[in-house]
C-alpha cells in the first residue's frame, strides 16, 4: 500500500471471515511501509484454507483531513 502524501501514516483493518471489517481509525493497525507487510490477528500458515480477505485502509497526516477509506478484497490460497 502507498500514499502520495509524504509523511502520511496508513491505518488498516482486515477480516477473513466474510464479514465487513470496521472502518480504520488511528487506533487501528498501522501499515509499516518500510517492512512491507500487513499484520493479521491469526497468522497464515501452510495449513490455512484458501479464503477471501477484506482490507480497509486510510491515510492520515497531521494538519490534513484523513483520506477516504478504501476497501480491497484479496483471495489467498
Amino acid at each position: 500500500m502507498t500514499t502520495e502524501t509524504a509523511g502520511a501514516t496508513i491505518y488498516y483493518t482486515v477480516s477473513d471471515d466474510g464479514s465487513e471489517p470496521p472502518d480504520p481509525t488511528t487506533a487501528s493497525k498501522r501499515y509499516e511501509a518500510t517492512k512491507g507487510f500487513l499484520l493479521f490477528d491469526v497468522p497464515m500458515g501452510a495449513t490455512v484454507d484458501a479464503k477471501y480477505y477484506t482490507l480497509k485502509a486510510m491515510a492520515v497526516k497531521e494538519g490534513m483531513a484523513p483520506s477516504a477509506v478504501r476497501t480491497f478484497v484479496y483471495y489467498i490460497s
